[in-house]
């Protein structure tokens, strides 16, 4: 998808007339950027994001083959950070075994991935619905102490209130989130505290809080100010009554 419209058109008398030995594989993130010449020449095939359960289960195969110890919330962890892709998951999974060795444990991973233990965000969600300052900025302290990535915890504040959203709104989130059933239960628990309204208001001002997290002086302030900013927020039912 990088070449020039000059390079396209060299190919294209290629791609017209191949020679026999050859196959071309075309591969690219970003069809759209190719001319419909190129296009209509090729077979397309659109690949999607693999199963989380597949790549659960991939990866534990290849740590059993290279006899590598791993437990179970550490497999989930690295195989949830993989986005659907096993190249990435695999890349992730090679830099965790660089650094727990041949026994991978869960904090390890935690440590290599720079993410918040998930009970950890529970409690400062639960702290923001609740509009409990002082739980809120207790909790993000205690993440910064233990050292967590800052823009990996917007992610995961990003993420658990979409997480949250499919939950109140969907008849069964299990089939679309990708989730523990641990993580589930908790996350169901916290639904029943607040409304869909109000969910994506908060996930409207954590978005916007991830995208400028990378240019912030102060990670920390920011995160602070966003968390502070929605538990001030009133609660509103799904109807517009305010809660009590």
């Amino acid at each position: 998808h990088m070449l020039t419209d000059s390079a396209f058109n060299a190919l294209l008398k290629t791609l017209e007339e191949p020679p026999e030995h050859a196959v071309f594989i075309l591969a690219t993130t970003e069809v759209y950027k190719l001319p419909s010449t190129i296009l209509s020449r090729c077979m397309r095939f659109d690949f999607r994001i693999v199963n989380r359960e597949i790549l659960y289960n991939h990866l534990k195969k290849v740590f059993e083959l290279s006899g590598i110890k791993c437990d179970e919330k550490s497999l989930e962890a690295i195989s949830l950070a993989g986005n659907g892709s096993v190249r990435d998951m695999l890349s992730v999974a090679d830099c965790v075994v660089s650094y727990c060795k041949d026994n991978i444990t869960y904090d390890k991973t935690l440590e290599v991935l720079g993410s918040s233990e998930k009970e950890e965000i529970y409690k400062l969600i639960s702290g923001i619905i609740d509009s409990d300052f002082g739980v809120v900025l207790n909790k993000i302290n205690d993440i910064c102490l233990s050292g967590k990535n800052l823009i990996q915890l917007g992610r995961d504040l990003t993420s658990s209130f979409k997480d949250l959203i499919v939950i109140k709104s969907c008849d069964n989130p299990e089939k679309i989130l990708s989730l523990t059933k641990e993580d589930l239960d908790a996350l169901k628990k916290l639904s029943n505290k607040i409304d869909v309204k109000s969910l994506l208001s908060f996930m409207e001002k954590f978005s916007n809080m991830e995208s400028e997290l990378k240019f912030a002086l102060s990670p920390r302030t920011l995160i602070e100010i966003t968390c502070l900013e929605c538990a001030s927020m009133k609660n509103q039912n799904e109807d517009g009554v305010k809660k009590n």
